[in-house]
């Protein structure tokens, strides 16, 4: 006859199973453990430290830098500002290296381009990383390109700007009103573009060919006088009162948009065709059109 052999289990709980962890309580460490439970004084920290705020000037840099709070623990190798276009730059992004150790640093961000907005922050890196400052963003003025380096000149004589290298910021043409470049051997006015706020341009006797004033709607004074100027729109000035383009090489022009015109001369061109219907000739006191075509 087999035997039933009947196995019974028996558990006894012997108390609980969890074990007591040591490591770095701080969640703010670089080797923040967060199983632990017992701080064993083994927390590690890279530096902490403030952004300078950003000063930018017209040379396509700025000035910024970082005040460093603390430095973790351990010294401090390198430290600086790192750039980008997008947020959170990091030093594998452009950056500077301004020394070492703590205290106050001053940073100078070269290579800038107008136009475009810059996102920056201080950083220092120990043994046991890299920290970063708060983030600060600034956008770079916004410029026209002034290709002729005869009429540049003629703007940093002016006092609008103040060294020849092809740009110009809005923010120190945008609002000025008269604007006198006569007899300055320029051959191209791009850059006029950026003057908004012109109702006054003098531009005679220079070396133009063309002339575009298609964005300076408040003009009510041109003087173009003896240029060499092809063609001409000016149906966006619409508040010109005076108008003289005499001695260019204008073969048609169209003035039917100006009905505030009180002077108008366009003599010596070429014109084959000319369309002043405005509306509004009863208020012209001057028109010259003689030695055309």
């Amino acid at each position: 006859m087999k035997k039933l052999i009947v196995f019974i289990f028996s558990i006894v709980l012997l108390g609980s199973c969890n074990k007591d962890i040591e490591g770095c309580t701080d969640a703010t460490a670089v080797n923040y453990n967060p199983d632990a439970n017992i701080d064993n004084n083994s927390c590690l920290y890279v530096p902490s430290l403030s952004t300078i705020p950003v000063l930018y000037d017209s040379s396509f840099s700025a000035e910024s830098g970082g005040v460093i709070i603390s430095d973790g623990g351990s010294t401090i190798t390198v430290r600086g500002v790192c750039w980008n276009n997008s947020p959170n730059p990091t030093v594998n992004n452009d950056t500077t290296i301004n020394g070492s150790g703590t205290g106050n640093f001053s940073s100078t961000i070269e290579n800038l381009i107008p136009n475009n907005t810059y996102y920056v922050r201080a950083y220092a890196t120990n043994s046991n990383g890299t920290g970063y400052g708060d983030e600060l963003t600034f956008a770079l003025t916004q410029f026209v390109s002034v290709p002729d380096q005869n009429f540049e000149q003629a703007l940093i004589n002016l006092g609008y700007d103040d060294v020849v290298d092809g740009f110009v910021f809005n923010e120190y043409i945008s609002s000025v009103n008269t604007l006198n470049v006569q007899n300055k051997n320029i051959s191209d006015l791009t850059g006029i573009e950026g003057f908004t706020a012109l109702t006054y341009l003098s531009c005679t006797d220079n070396q133009l060919t063309s002339l575009d004033v298609s964005n300076n709607t408040a003009l009510t004074y041109l003087d173009c006088l003896n240029n060499q100027i092809t063609s001409l729109d000016v149906s966006n000035n619409t508040a010109l009162t005076y108008f003289n383009c005499t001695a260019n090489q204008l073969t048609s022009l169209d003035v039917s948009h100006n009905t505030a015109l009180v002077w108008l001369r366009c003599a010596y061109n070429q014109l084959t065709c000319l369309n002043i219907k405005n509306g509004n000739n009863t208020n012209i006191d001057l028109f010259a059109d003689n030695n055309n075509l």
